[in-house]
């Protein structure tokens, strides 16, 4: 045993360690926090994907009692309400934000958000291909005539990273934490929003919202984190 003993330890710590406490690398919480939502995000991810694989799932049997039970709806106004708030994720409106606020950033000369602008938009629309070729699942029979694939949905998917980038690039222009905290609240209501327009006229069956979901926060995330100085 040291000559210190246990006392004589706890009582000169800077003997064990002679690094100042100020000095010392301090634990990045944020980072930590950020790989753990990364990781449970990608862990209910897998899940989902081998429950889409499994025929007898109770996901899949659910899925197709939801688009059975949403298709006999026959509200024309809800459906046309419907039809009208899922444009929010559209290919064309996606791409005319897009565009609009890379001019912006492109004005404001922000390079570094420029550059992770673009990145979440085209890795978005990369991540929402590899993944429909590789699950390959068949489209709901509203749309069984469309070419395509359905998991995940691209429309919660893109409706999330644009959104969701374009709120986190412009906060700091948002004055107060209330409204900074509403303004960072809203990609999120929009999604849900696009995700329930998906679903009442039977474009997408719920669990292909509920991955595209989750594929687009998990992206966004990677894309804030590694945003350079977080412009």
């Amino acid at each position: 045993m040291s000559p210190l003993g246990i006392g004589g330890i706890s009582r000169y710590p800077d003997l064990v360690n002679p690094i100042p406490a100020s000095l010392r690398p301090r634990p990045d919480r944020a980072a930590v926090r950020r790989f753990q939502i990364l990781a449970a995000l990608f862990l209910l991810h897998a899940a989902l994907s081998i429950a889409l694989y499994l025929g007898r799932a109770p996901l899949v049997r659910f899925d197709h009692s939801l688009d059975d039970a949403l298709r006999h709806l026959h509200h024309p106004i809800l459906r046309k309400t419907a039809f009208i708030l899922l444009q929010m994720g559209s290919p064309y409106v996606i791409a005319g934000v897009g565009f609009l606020f890379g001019v912006f950033l492109l004005a404001r000369r922000r390079w570094a958000a420029l550059a992770t602008w673009a990145v979440a938009l085209i890795g978005c629309a990369l991540l929402d291909y590899v993944l429909k070729e590789h699950f390959k699942r068949i489209r709901p029979p509203t749309l069984r005539w469309m070419p395509g694939w359905t998991f995940p949905s691209g429309h919660t998917m893109a409706a999330i990273v644009a959104y969701g980038m374009l709120a986190y690039l412009t906060r700091c222009r948002v004055r107060g934490r209330k409204k900074r905290v509403a303004w960072l609240a809203a990609p999120a209501v929009l999604a849900m929003v696009t995700g329930v327009a998906l679903l009442v006229p039977g474009h997408h069956y719920f669990t292909d919202v509920v991955a595209g979901y989750l594929d687009g926060v998990l992206w966004l995330l990677m894309c804030i984190a590694f945003t350079p100085h977080g412009r």
